[in-house]
């Protein structure tokens, strides 16, 4: 039976849980047999794409349309890759209306990437709908809030400080309710409880990271947990 050690982290142990992600906003054309449409896109520079040695972070809000609802799905791609090159991330829906809608998410890139594509799917009213920029159907109007790689911080701090070897075997985490996080490429909240445990035989946790928010609790403003876990 092995022999487990044990270990606690707080959050102030570490200064910056995440890193932002370069990017500009584009606009990526999408080809059919009848019209061209265009779906927003965010443009990585060449020498920092996104890839699979990290989790993202990307938290945003898309303007409602009075008329319709917009269902859309989140790709990855490369400017050098084929369509069949493309990882889909997640597919969400916007409500017709006249507000904002938002969300947030974390995805693990499957690969290396340099577009995040925002791809609306098409209905009888875009081919019906002509622009004042010439362009076709409906363009979503897309606000990015915060776009960061999230650090992992057994890489980056507990291995050097407890020497571990092969990962945590338990975690136990404390915080506020919603706290946000990804263990081993999986987005994971902290529940009513403000509780998270974690302990499996079979699974040993390689990575972990959080995602940090404003707090009115807390002295310094951001979201604060204390993290116990097993190591061997």
């Amino acid at each position: 039976m092995a022999t487990f050690n044990i270990g606690q982290f707080r959050r102030t142990q570490v200064d910056n849980y995440t890193a932002p992600v370069t990017y500009k906003i584009g606009k990526k054309l999408q080809e059919t047999d009848i019209i061209d449409f265009y779906d927003p896109e965010l443009e990585l520079d060449e020498s920092s794409p996104i890839s699979s040695l990290q989790s993202y972070y990307l938290a945003f809000s898309v303007t409602q349309l009075p008329d319709s609802q917009q269902k859309f799905t989140i790709k990855l791609e490369h400017s050098e890759m084929t369509q069949e090159d493309v990882q889909s991330v997640r597919t969400y829906i916007v409500p017709q209306g006249e507000g904002e809608t938002y969300f947030e998410l974390i995805f693990n890139p499957n690969a290396i990437y340099d577009r995040v594509v925002f791809e609306l799917r098409r209905d009888a009213l875009d081919f019906t709908m002509y622009n004042e920029d010439k362009t076709n159907g409906r363009f979503m109007k897309i606000n990015i809030e915060r776009f960061d790689s999230v650090t992992n911080i057994i890489d980056s701090y507990l291995k050097s400080k407890y020497s571990i070897k092969n990962g945590l075997k338990k975690v136990g985490i404390q915080g506020p309710p919603g706290l946000l996080f990804v263990l081993n490429g999986e987005e994971m909240h902290v529940g009513r409880t403000g509780i998270y445990e974690l302990y499996y035989d079979d699974i040993t946790i390689k990575t972990i990271g959080f995602v940090l928010k404003e707090s009115l609790v807390t002295q310094d403003g951001l979201d604060y947990f204390t993290m116990d876990f097993k190591y061997y």
